[in-house]
């Protein structure tokens, strides 16, 4: 079974980082080429006005990743969609729920080392 389309949310300075995981794990060599179309195209998306960055990621499988800026929410919503198995749909949504938490999250108590 496959998932046609997997989505969630990342503010903007993890997008990269779960775009580089992403194409690691389809095989494909995301690179600095591929991220300045990333640079270029996502101050252009609007989430409430519909305006999407669309950009393909030829791995196997091959993956077409939407993104779009939330003003309200200072987030990017991104949606992927090709033959997800549940394997990397899995991979996908744990990206999304360890990346969404944001870089500088506190634990509640300093490990004394």
């Amino acid at each position: 079974m496959t998932h046609p389309t997997t989505e969630g949310w990342l503010d903007p300075e993890q997008v990269g980082p779960f775009i580089e995981h992403l194409s690691g794990w389809i095989g494909y060599a995301f690179d600095l080429t591929d991220w300045t179309a990333f640079e270029h195209g996502l101050p252009r998306t609007d989430l409430e006005d519909n305006r999407w960055f669309e950009y393909p990621l030829a791995g196997t499988p091959e993956l077409t990743v939407r993104a779009a800026y939330d003003a309200n929410s200072g987030h990017v919503t991104l949606e992927l969609t090709g033959a997800i198995d549940p394997v990397l749909a899995a991979r996908i949504e744990t990206a999304f729920e360890l990346l969404s938490r944001g870089p500088n999250r506190k634990w509640p108590l300093p490990l004394d080392l």
